[in-house]
């Protein structure tokens, strides 16, 4: 494994065909709602064959909770994932790679998150999801880069209906949601991400 984790640190090529394409007006994501809830449908039945604990994160929790999913303008889909899965889902994606036939091909990845992308026929523009690796790094708290959560969120996680299905989500998600977002967290605003 560990010889694909340092192909996995360099994240140029995506950094330069898919964020850079975008800002340039060349490329790069766009918002497809339909997209959106395919990628966010893929990703969760594959890793619910293989039983592997995830949530829905940032902006993707935000507007399940809202009531506004996918929210307008959000460009990309985000799931939070259990350090204790990584394993298993980067075994997922090189043997049987379920993630390629389904479309979703890996844009980049690091120490916290595996990023899959969904490429228009072209190739000039796509769709993608990141799956953001939780770790153990204080006590009772997970935590990937400058993000954190409550562990016992996700050990107790809530139920929602959404999309045609059931999903889990973190505990408590309205408070959480103040912490990541402030006390207006249910007003739509233009490029809001998630405090440190």
């Amino acid at each position: 494994m560990e010889q694909y984790r340092t192909r996995w640190q360099n994240c140029d090529d995506f950094n330069e065909n898919v964020l850079q394409a975008h800002v340039s007006g060349i490329g790069g994501w766009r918002y497809d709602r339909a997209e959106y809830i395919e990628n966010l449908l893929d990703t969760s039945e594959i890793l619910d064959n293989y039983d592997i604990k995830y949530w829905p994160a940032f902006g993707t929790l935000l507007g399940f909770v809202r009531g506004d999913s996918p929210i307008v303008g959000d460009h990309d889909t985000d799931l939070g994932c259990h350090e204790d899965d990584e394993d298993k889902i980067i075994d997922i994606y090189l043997n049987p790679r379920q993630f390629e036939r389904r479309g979703l091909v890996l844009g980049r990845a690091s120490c916290n998150l595996m990023t899959f992308v969904r490429w228009d026929k072209y190739r000039k523009y796509c769709s993608y999801i990141d799956l953001y690796f939780f770790r153990r790094t204080i006590p009772n708290w997970l935590t990937c880069s400058i993000y954190s959560i409550e562990e016992w969120r996700i050990e107790d996680m809530w139920s929602m209906r959404k999309h045609g299905r059931r999903w889990n989500i973190p505990a408590a998600p309205e408070s959480y949601l103040i912490d990541a977002y402030g006390d207006d967290w249910r007003e739509p605003k233009q490029n809001c991400p998630a405090k440190k």
